[in-house]
């Protein structure tokens, strides 16, 4: 996918709110995450690296 979530179940969405704050959603895995993010400025927060760092986690997916 062009925005970088090929390894990330096809279900998975996000929303996005101010200065950082995210939502993903990943419904194959009744799985939400929340970001309470306080970016001032700074641009480029890898949402999707922290939903496969998550699914990591808890096994979900195997480790590289």
């Amino acid at each position: 996918m062009p925005d970088g979530r090929d390894d990330v179940p096809e279900d998975a969405y996000s929303t996005s709110g101010n200065r950082g704050q995210y939502t993903i959603m990943v419904p194959s895995h009744d799985l939400v995450i929340v970001r309470r993010g306080l970016d001032y400025g700074r641009q480029g927060f890898d949402r999707w690296g922290l939903v496969r760092e998550v699914l990591k986690a808890f096994d979900i997916v195997p480790a590289e």
